[in-house]
């Protein structure tokens, strides 16, 4: 069973109520082998998700062109928010859904999709009314008081409307900032992730058992 302990930075405030732990990744940590978007860590467990989703985390340059698409305030804001590792669901060819051409893009939909999945909160549940697969994986990471609460899923999509658990009356959740800006990165050097490999790791950096079926 998922545990609720702490998932705050320390000296931060207290994380909402009911909220879960998530594995800590700092993305300046994370050099890759080109300008990929995110790290396969590795295939997730039953638990986590099954087969069909990887545990990845930001690269230093997908989250630094990640920042140069963040457009807003609220954005800039939410990015600067400690990154967790999340996952992804892989293609039939073992290759990311969440593709670099899609961030690329600067869809706001999209920028938002994956400040989410990589700084929201985790929380029991399924959100039933994320129609797009559930890129993110099927546990419900939000932002309690940011964008209405939505999940990370329904927002990739834009369909905030629809999201069952989203709560916009909600007091937002505000964490310790913790990511200085970035050096500058060209986001049209942006590229995916390698491909999957067979077997349950991932490689890279820092690569390993290193999530929980209760940290992503």
């Amino acid at each position: 069973m998922a545990s609720t302990a702490s998932a705050g930075p320390p000296g931060g405030p207290p994380p909402p109520p009911g909220s879960l732990v998530r594995t800590p990744s700092d993305p300046s940590q994370v050099t890759p082998r080109a300008s990929n978007l995110f790290n396969l860590v590795r295939r997730a467990t039953a638990g986590e998700g099954g087969a069909e989703y990887y545990i990845v985390r930001l690269t230093a340059y997908g989250n630094a062109a990640l920042r140069e698409l963040c457009r807003t305030p609220e954005q800039r804001e939410v990015w600067s928010w400690p990154s967790y590792e999340f996952l992804v669901k892989m293609k039939k060819d073992r290759t990311p859904v969440i593709s670099a051409d899609q961030i690329r893009s600067a869809r706001p939909s999209y920028v938002n999709g994956l400040l989410i999945a990589s700084r929201g909160v985790r929380f029991q549940g399924i959100c039933h009314r994320s129609r797009q697969g559930h890129p993110f994986g099927k546990n419900v990471v939000r932002l309690p008081g940011t964008w209405e609460g939505c999940c990370a899923n329904c927002k990739w999509k834009e369909q905030t409307a629809q999201c069952n658990v989203r709560n916009p009356n909600e007091p937002r959740y505000i964490p310790q900032a913790s990511a200085p800006l970035p050096p500058p990165s060209r986001v049209e050097e942006l590229t995916d992730s390698d491909e999957a490999n067979d077997d349950n790791g991932a490689g890279g950096a820092g690569a390993g058992a290193s999530g929980t079926a209760a940290a992503v």
